[in-house]
């Protein structure tokens, strides 16, 4: 028998991808040949200045920014307003999944931008119950949910074909 395994996520974070299973790669379509192609959107990418932002005392942990340090930086009132305010801006009236660097600052950050829109947001983080990560999960794509806020769930695997906009609400390093 042949078998044939196709994945969009190739390089896993907890390295069980299908390299472990299959001995070769018959073909590789890349984000960018996608793109040429006309099946993907092209990436546009804009940068938001938070001024009350400081990463300068934040240490560093195989190579990015040590969690913990950063959330609690990300944490301030102020900085969540500077996130939350050119957020909802730029991201006008499509659906939008957010990254945090933490649990705290995604169900934070759904608190602070209920001040910046009607729209509806919801957080979803590691420690959800199953139940109703299922029902946000299942109301984002019926575009009942414009913002789905999430830290460490929609990293791998995961398809929203109505999301057209993505926010990293931390900064990395990698």
């Amino acid at each position: 028998a042949k078998v044939l395994g196709l994945t969009a996520t190739p390089d896993r974070g907890d390295e069980v991808g299908l390299g472990n299973i299959f001995e070769a790669v018959a073909f590789e379509y890349g984000i960018r040949e996608a793109i040429r192609d006309g099946y993907l959107a092209p990436i546009v990418q804009k940068r938001i200045e938070v001024a009350d932002l400081d990463l300068s005392d934040i240490k560093t942990v195989s190579g990015d920014l040590a969690q913990g340090e950063l959330e609690r930086a990300l944490m301030q009132d102020a900085v969540l307003h500077q996130i939350a305010g050119p957020l909802v801006r730029e991201a006008g009236e499509r659906s939008t999944i957010v990254f945090t660097a933490g649990v705290d600052q995604a169900h934070a950050l759904v608190e602070v931008m209920a001040g910046y829109t009607a729209a509806r947001c919801a957080a979803i983080d590691g420690s959800t119950p199953d139940e109703l990560r299922a029902r946000h999960l299942n109301a984002f794509a019926r575009g009942e949910i414009q913002y789905l806020i999430n830290c460490a769930v929609l990293t791998e695997g995961f398809d929203a074909p109505r999301t057209s906009c993505i926010a990293m609400a931390r900064p990395t390093l990698q």
